[in-house]
């Protein structure tokens, strides 16, 4: 789940967060690309709970992203924290370890690196091998 400021200003971290993910073998779940006529915070409760890991940006002032951010932590979900360098870091998550960066090319690296150390492939492989099987069945 894709818990990021939607901000003209911060598309260009969106495509490189996006386009990170995709390489890394996942796929990018984000609310605003979800069209359901739903109560906004039912959408996003159903998707953080469907979604296997996280990723949050702390860096803009928002009220929604630590609130997702703490659903997130509260249902077990590992979620790889965001925060531009030189932006103020909420009081509600000090403590908890995040992602510094300045650049897209930043972000594309230590992503990366968090994906490969919290993503666990062959749980993952042997679940998509599971659904392969019983969509076989069928």
């Amino acid at each position: 789940f894709l818990d990021i400021p939607y901000q003209n200003s911060y598309l260009t971290y969106e495509k490189q967060i996006r386009a990170t993910v995709r390489k890394s073998g996942l796929n990018v779940v984000i609310a605003k690309n979800r069209q359901k006529s739903d109560v906004l915070l039912c959408k996003v409760c159903q998707l953080i709970q469907t979604c296997k890991y996280g990723i949050a940006d702390i860096s803009e002032e928002s009220l929604n992203i630590p609130f997702e951010l703490g659903l997130m932590y509260g249902l077990g979900k590992p979620c790889a924290i965001l925060k531009r360098k030189n932006s103020k870091q909420p009081s509600d998550v000090q403590g908890i370890e995040y992602i510094q960066y300045e650049n897209t090319d930043e972000i594309n690296n230590q992503l990366r690196d968090w994906i490969k150390d919290n993503v666990k492939w062959k749980e993952e492989k042997w679940i998509i091998k599971q659904l392969f099987l019983i969509w076989k069945k069928i």
